[in-house]
């Protein structure tokens, strides 16, 4: 990451604050799948603010008190430089502004003149705004995110019950590294901080603190509201964290999680920046996190990897590496936004087909390579950066790459047999069992649908670790191999890597044993479940609630619940509602509390049960059996909605998941405002976003 100004320039010499934006944009309409880009922007000092968000010098968490111990020095000494640039610091650390009631620079924040103007809503919580719409929230935080054990955590709720704090909101102050200076202010009510920014002229700002999937994003003060109003907004991704629990969907490590979240917001609410952009040094990494970075090239259309890498990644990598990904463009086949990526990166994992990119990428992968750093590649890898047509000036090829990197001598493939079930056979070589790459693999043979690459003779250095044949074909071909490099560097290349060689557990093996061994580390002995298959199931009633055929089970003694989140306008018109639905065999809850059936299948929503402005979590209960599947009724048939005299079907986002009977899935343990996932709220009565 380039530094931007050094201690010299933080004494003010220079004039702007040079940043540099990283944000995310989809690479086709619907493809779900994300360019990373980079926007150079100059700011003015004096029309920027940052806001500190919430970072208390206490939590209910322990992990949470420890990680914002830890981030806290580092945050301060951002501050202290950008106060002395000329930025608006505003320390907001929700709930706590009865402690700073005499302090300076609460008297001076409240002091601040009304602003002419108030954006809408802006005193009141965000739960999402209008470019989150249709986006798939990344993790399930719905259990608040305490990631300690449960011993740990009762252990911390007898530490601040003996310090008298309450437990469940023990923040009182922020946190004590944090120095609050002349000049500061301290406000955490979202009109307040608006009056602040508007009376110094404040055009941009920069969010810092925790935590970013929850008070970062939703606060009157947050990312949200900041956006809305039309101010210029980042996060400084490394000054932040997140509640998030692994042994939740999609069980993945506390840090991939925040990795999750800070990739949702640059692809649907702000860019970010680092903080080594405002201060000397690097940018801050929790002493925790020891999580290598894996940068994946994905460009070539024959087998799907844009598809099958990243749901490879997320489901066996996410646990103890950091992953970007960076994929082809969509019409410009030579192009690869977003490989910026692997200059930060430990392992370069390659499956591109015959491209020729930009002299500038081609640059940074020779120099990669060049460093001794590991090298990873499947299928077209061997051919990659051989393209067959004239490049445009600018773009480089690197055909001699197969050679050079993998010891490879790629000639084609075999082809398909004019057989009907042709018989394509992997084993393990005999002199490379032992060796960590193909540790847990069975000595015996196994099939695979992909045909297979001629690849013989491999130069002096490679060790062959499997070998396929062909029926009918009397020369085996080596299939997977390691390679020591002219520069001193490891690499590993597999002529596998189909679509279909990604749901075979050999392969998942092979490849993850190979990304662990890269850097050093020995591979898990046992891998990970299919964490979709224990996920609560997201969609859009009534026709995208499909979860996969392993989920969908009827199952005596198993219910099936259904959820979402409805939120209330803040002028509700009367006591009056319903909830119908046609289908049987339901029960109903709101905010976890039964509803009692009443005449023509109607569930009456008692008063003070429904609050204005507020979020409702609605949850069905669905026990079969039942005909069509609890999934088809639900979705076939969704619930209505009736409120004096109006009535709405409930067709937005919803979460599905099979439970034992005994399971609840009727609440969050906190409230949803903190837990819920943006793509999970409904608006009522279906108005707006906000």
């Amino acid at each position: 990451m380039a530094i931007f100004f050094n201690s010299a320039t933080s004494a003010g010499s220079e004039k702007t604050l040079s940043l540099d934006l990283r944000y995310r944009a989809e690479t086709g309409e619907n493809t779900g799948r994300f360019h990373t880009f980079w926007e150079k922007k100059e700011w003015d000092p004096n029309k920027t603010a940052i806001i500190v968000c919430d970072m208390w010098d206490s939590h209910h968490s322990v992990t949470a008190v420890r990680r914002v111990g830890e981030l806290a020095p580092h945050l301060n000494e951002v501050l202290k430089v950008a106060r002395k640039r000329g930025v608006t610091i505003i320390h907001a650390p929700s709930d706590c502004m009865p402690h700073y009631k005499e302090h300076t620079a609460r008297v001076k924040a409240l002091g601040v003149p009304k602003a002419e103007e108030h954006p809408d809503g802006v005193a009141a919580w965000s739960y999402r705004i209008k470019s989150e719409e249709g986006a798939p929230y990344p993790i399930d935080q719905s259990d608040g995110g305490e990631d300690e054990s449960a011993w740990e955590n009762a252990q911390w709720n007898a530490t601040l019950k003996a310090e008298g704090r309450n437990v469940g909101t023990p923040w009182l102050s922020q946190h004590p590294a944090l120095q609050i200076e002349n000049g500061d202010y301290i406000a955490a009510e979202g009109d307040v901080v608006w009056n602040i920014l508007k009376h110094e002229g404040v055009e941009h700002v920069a969010l810092s603190g925790v935590h970013t999937n929850m008070c970062v994003l939703g606060r009157p003060f947050g990312l949200r509201r900041m956006v809305a109003a039309g101010i210029e907004t980042v996060l400084i991704r490394d000054c932040t964290d997140l509640m998030y629990n692994p042994e939740r969907w999609p069980y993945v490590s506390h840090f991939t999680g925040l990795d999750l979240i800070v990739d949702y917001i640059e692809a649907n609410v702000c860019p970010t920046i680092s903080s080594d952009q405002l201060i000397s040094g690097e940018a801050f990494r929790f002493s925790h996190d020891r999580r290598p970075h894996v940068a994946i090239l994905t460009g070539e259309r024959e087998y799907g990897t844009a598809r099958t890498l990243p749901e490879f990644a997320r489901r066996f990598l996410g646990e103890d590496f950091r992953v970007t990904i960076a994929f082809a463009d969509e019409v410009n086949r030579n192009e690869m936004p977003g490989m910026r990526s692997i200059e930060e990166a430990d392992v370069l994992f390659v499956s591109v087909r015959r491209r020729g990119l930009s002299s500038e990428d081609l640059g940074r992968i020779r120099s990669f390579v060049a460093a001794g750093k590991p090298v990873i590649g499947i299928r077209t890898a061997s051919h990659a950066f051989a393209p067959k047509e004239k490049l445009e000036k600018g773009h480089e090829a690197w055909a001699s790459f197969d050679a050079d990197v993998f010891g490879g001598n790629y000639s084609g493939h075999h082809g398909r047999s004019k057989q009907k079930n042709p018989g394509n056979f992997v084993q393990v070589a005999k002199v490379a069992l032992g060796h960590p790459v193909v540790k847990h693999l069975p000595n015996i043979e196994w099939g695979t649908t992909a045909w297979l690459y001629k690849t013989s003779p491999l130069a002096a250095g490679a060790t062959v670790l499997a070998r396929g044949r062909v029926e009918g074909v009397e020369q085996a071909e080596p299939l997977a191999w390691t390679y020591v490099r002219k520069d001193g560097g490891r690499s590993f290349y597999t002529s596998l890597g189909h679509a279909d060689d990604f749901s075979d557990p050999h392969f998942q093996r092979l490849l993850v044993n190979a990304v662990y061994w890269s850097v050093g580390l020995e591979a898990p002995d046992v891998l990970s479940k299919n964490p979709d298959e224990v996920r609560w199931h997201e969609g859009w009633i009534p026709v995208k609630l499909e979860p996969s055929a392993s989920v969908e089970h009827s199952i005596a003694g198993e219910s099936y619940w259904f959820r979402t989140l409805l939120r209330t306008p803040a002028d509700l018109k009367s006591d009056a509602r319903t909830i119908f639905w046609g289908g049987k065999g339901a029960e109903v809850f709101l905010n976890g509390e039964a509803l009692e059936q009443g005449k023509k299948g109607n569930w009456v929503i008692p008063a003070g049960l429904w609050t204005a402005d507020s979020l409702h979590l609605l949850a069905f209960r669905v026990s079969p059996p039942l005909e069509p599947s609890p999934v088809r009724a639900m979705s076939e048939n969704p619930p209505v909605l009736r409120e004096a005299g109006e009535e709405g079907p409930l067709t937005g986002g919803w979460q599905m998941r099979a439970l034992d009977k005994g399971k609840d899935g009727s609440i969050f343990p906190i409230p949803p405002q903190f837990g819920s996932p943006a793509d999970l709220i409904q608006n009522w009565p279906f108005s707006k976003s906000e």
